[in-house]
């Protein structure tokens, strides 16, 4: 038997079902006559009516008297009845529903919200909205049997009548179904102009969450405790903003994709947090778990917290955090940062010029060509396709390869050679030493009394606030902020050997172009003074060793 896709199901649920159109056709504004249910039912049904809500119908409440939907718990058993009103012997072509949810369901079944009645609530409510079941049956459903189709089951939608452990191809936990489900939302956009505003801005689901509508409460039921005895399965629905699935105080791993139409695994289940097939969330916090976290063509920030972890980043430029544990990070395409934290981590890059990010720690030494002397908290672990370091507050030693590699140091007195290839090096806070190597390179000192050594190369020089010495080996060197009787230059006698210059005829060799002093050593090897434009102001901070 084959599986029908998202599209498929909706088509039925919404008319392939009723063999032609749905007998409801309600208007843009939705009321509601809930007035006689007790307070359970009542709590029950607005949870219900808010997770429909959530995808942008318009609901509203009255009370006695003309509604759209009439909700009630006076008989027994669960069902839905159409009544269509007539004036003067015409038939009104509208349908308005009475939705049933009898008193001996409560008896039977409790009145926890997340279980099966609040289930049925959610299931008979889609019927006065227009939904048929998701197959040709009613009352009672054997899989295998009644199924037209293999991927019949809660997992797809809340109109079918098989749970997820039912239905063997799912693969899924049984769960209970908190909001519509995938197949749930293309019908319901098949019969109804929707304005989603559920999720607008930038949205936090499950723990700490800011999400209003249903979402809103079953975060809170989570961060509370009160749903962690239920197993229950959702689908998040959010077309706007920069949003975060967090799992931060879960023990049970994870396992998410946040591809769009994607089943992921979570609180302890299988299966069960879905993501609509056209919303994108960007970011995941992990649980304290072993958990797996894969990204999207979106610009995602991957956090493992606890356990060992695999992030991966895929497309974008992705933020991965592994945090504690022996964490494999995989960055893909685009230019992504990757922080491992504690534990023998794996970093890879992937393409694009990715970074390796130590913020953390208390100062390590960084090798890209010979991880193996990698000392600190980079100590063990594995750096592939990784160009560019991030240093600590402490003291670092951060060292290039032969590619064009970007080494920040951070706080702290560190240390930072680019070797070959063209290289940023930005020292931070601290008195720090920077070698740019060969090729043309820019080096920032930063704040502190830095040490910069030009070697090769056009090299691009600010030191920063401080006492900075620039010694200077050959190449081209531009010099932003020069500061007299501050900064002093060194300039090696190797540099001038051919010309076999004293530091006076240095002096008396420089010129002033368009503001700038320029110190023409020999033909291939010039030093550039920004904004320096008096040749006295060098006498006593000029050296030549």
């Amino acid at each position: 038997m084959s599986k029908y896709t998202v599209d498929q199901v909706g088509n039925y649920l919404s008319s392939g079902f009723w063999a032609g159109r749905t007998p409801v056709n309600l208007g843009s504004t939705i009321t509601v006559d809930l007035s006689s249910l007790t307070a359970a039912n009542d709590f029950l049904a607005r949870a219900a009516i808010s997770a429909w809500a959530d995808l942008g119908l318009n609901f509203s409440f009255a009370t006695g008297g003309h509604a759209d939907i009439k909700l009630q718990d006076d008989f027994s058993g669960a069902y839905t009845d159409w009544t269509r009103p007539r004036d003067n012997g015409w038939w009104f072509s509208t349908y308005y529903p009475t939705v049933n949810v009898g008193r001996d369901f409560t008896q039977a079944y409790g009145s926890k919200y997340g279980e099966y009645l609040s289930q049925t609530w959610l299931h008979e409510i889609g019927h006065a909205l227009g939904l048929g079941h998701a197959g040709n049956y009613n009352n009672r459903a054997t899989y295998g049997i009644d199924n037209h189709y293999a991927n019949d089951s809660w997992q797809m939608s809340v109109m079918s009548y098989f749970a997820q452990d039912d239905n063997y191809t799912t693969g899924a936990s049984f769960a209970y179904v908190l909001t519509p489900m995938p197949a749930d939302i293309a019908a319901i956009e098949n019969l109804y102009d929707l304005q989603p505003t559920a999720g607008a801005g930038d949205t936090t689901y499950f723990w700490d969450t800011n999400a209003g509508g249903a979402h809103g409460r079953i975060g809170r039921m989570i961060s509370n405790g009160t749903l962690a005895d239920t197993p229950f399965t959702l689908t998040i629905m959010d077309r706007s903003g920069i949003d975060r699935l967090n799992f931060r105080g879960e023990t049970a791993a994870v396992n998410i994709d946040l591809t769009p139409g994607s089943i992921n695994s979570a609180f302890g289940l299988r299966g069960n947090v879905l993501i609509e097939r056209r919303t994108v969330i960007e970011n995941v916090d992990g649980s304290a778990g072993n958990d797996v976290i894969k990204g999207q063509d979106a610009d995602n920030q991957l956090i493992g917290r606890g356990g060992n972890d695999r992030l991966e980043g895929r497309a974008g430029q992705d933020d991965l955090v592994g945090n504690a544990g022996d964490d494999m990070l995989i960055g893909g395409t685009g230019d992504d940062r990757l922080t491992g934290g504690g534990g023998r981590d794996v970093l890879d890059g992937g393409a694009g010029s990715d970074t390796a990010v130590y913020i953390g720690a208390t100062g390590v030494l960084v090798d890209l060509a010979r991880p193996e002397r990698n000392t600190g908290d980079a100590a063990g672990d594995r750096l592939i396709s990784i160009e560019n370091v991030i240093g600590t507050a402490g003291e670092d030693t951060l060292r290039g390869t032969a590619y064009d590699n970007r080494l920040v140091g951070g706080a702290g007195n560190d240390q930072l050679d680019g070797d070959w290839g063209v290289d940023i090096l930005e020292g931070g806070a601290g008195n720090d030493v920077l070698r740019g190597g060969a090729g043309s390179d820019r080096l920032f000192g930063g704040d502190g009394a830095d040490r910069i050594v030009v070697d090769f190369g056009q090299d691009r020089v600010r030191g920063g606030d401080g006492a900075d010495v620039f010694l200077f080996h050959g190449g081209q060197m531009t010099l932003v902020d020069f500061t007299d009787n501050v900064d002093d230059l060194v300039i090696y006698r190797a540099a001038v050997a051919d010309a076999d210059l004293t530091k006076a005829e240095i002096l008396d060799n420089a010129k002033i172009v368009g503001g700038d002093m320029l110190l023409y050593l020999t033909p291939s090897r010039l030093i550039r003074l920004e904004g320096v434009t008096d040749v006295s102001t060098l006498a006593d901070d000029l050296f030549l060793i």
